[in-house]
């Protein structure tokens, strides 16, 4: 069912008819046709009947769990997008109906706000597949893997990758949002290599954004800061993505606070076909602290001609209690400064000590030197 052509279907799956009608009283003034089930088998068997558009799952039901429901849907109705609405808000729950197949999740009591953000998201997300599946570009290079090439371990970013490497072989504008260092850069190139490659404008660094348009980028084409852009150039960016291409647009940090008004932000978010990837600062994504750690002391090892140090245990703990300001750029600096410290082929475990006692000194960005930048 197209999101233009007719009315989105939700199934909204609840045991308590209250929250059904707080969530359809919510999202039918969008436009939104709603359908109700009170239990688990209930919501399967509408799904067999009428294959709705997106399901919002409560996790904590009577007889069938939305677990269960979600563990089904996935074995039968791999395809049906999946949000949980749950008032659990440990996010090892959140992340464990990630790892089971849901793309979302919202918290009770119900945000109208994000509720409706989170479902134009998934609906959208949903009709760019649709629409991929009809049609393919002849120069995307398939044999290029973003999996392989980003390092992506923790949850939160390994499904966004997953998701870059699905949305580059599909002819639509990406945004890509996180704070600086966080990695957008590298996945927008990936994401450009797997489209034939393009030319990247650094919209912080060059002025002349008028003959970039006249220049006609394609969709490979990386457009970096584009959060800076002036209220006329993002005019003029809006009617080139409007009449001509799509482009990968990378922003500092998110757009949230933008949503909630009338602009280009907002236009291009909910009205174009275009697709948002959200790369967490580091400290968010735990479990690629020592993976990536690990990856920038074997080049710095390789390029100082050595082989990669061993390092100890308390490595991990240690960087996991730091706040990586500069996310992965600080990260990096841990590990090629740990080069000098090597000793018998070891790190020793006092680099690590020293540079938590560090992290702990008042006035950390004047006297946190290992954050300091050569």
């Amino acid at each position: 069912m197209s999101i233009n052509s007719q009315r989105p279907v939700i199934l909204i799956v609840d045991d308590t008819p209250e929250n059904i009608q707080v969530m359809a009283n919510i999202l039918s003034k969008e436009g939104y046709h709603i359908s109700p089930a009170l239990s688990g088998h209930e919501a399967l068997e509408r799904i067999k009947m009428f294959s709705p558009d997106l399901v919002l799952l409560d996790l904590i039901m009577p007889g069938m769990s939305g677990f269960e429901v979600l563990e089904t849907m996935r074995q039968q109705y791999s395809s049906t997008p999946v949000i949980i609405v749950t008032t659990e808000t440990n996010p090892d729950v959140a992340a464990e109906c990630m790892k089971k197949g849901a793309i979302d999740y919202l918290t009770k009591p119900i945000d109208t706000l994000r509720t409706i953000t989170v479902v134009k998201n998934a609906l959208k997300a949903r009709y760019l597949e649709r629409m991929s599946m009809q049609s393919s570009r002849a120069n995307v290079k398939a044999e290029y893997e973003i999996v392989r090439d980003f390092i992506a371990v923790d949850p939160q970013s390994k499904n966004t990758v997953m998701e870059a490497q699905t949305m580059s072989c599909r002819e639509t504008t990406i945004l890509i949002t996180g704070a600086s260092g966080t990695g957008k850069t590298l996945l927008a190139r990936l994401i450009s290599r797997i489209r034939g490659g393009g030319e990247t404008f650094d919209c912080a660094a060059r002025t002349d954004f008028q003959s970039f348009l006249n220049s006609e980028p394609g969709w490979a084409t990386v457009l970096e800061n584009a959060d800076i852009l002036s209220s006329q150039e993002h005019m003029l960016l809006q009617n080139y993505m409007n009449e001509k291409s799509k482009l990968i647009l990378t922003v500092n940090g998110n757009i949230d606070e933008s949503l909630t008004t009338e602009g280009f932000w907002s236009n291009l978010y909910f009205n174009q076909a275009c697709a948002h990837l959200h790369l967490p600062p580091l400290p968010a994504r735990g479990e690629d602290i020592l993976p990536l750690f690990d990856y920038f002391l074997t080049k710095a090892a390789e390029e100082r001609g050595i082989d990669k140090p061993a390092y100890p245990v308390e490595a991990l703990v240690t960087l996991k209690s730091f706040d990586f300001p500069d996310n992965v750029t600080d990260l990096r600096s841990i590990a090629y400064r740990s080069i000098g410290q090597v000793r018998d082929g070891k790190i020793p475990v006092e680099y690590f000590r020293n540079l938590s006692a560090e992290s702990q000194q008042p006035c950390l960005p004047s006297s946190f030197s290992l954050f300091q930048r050569n």
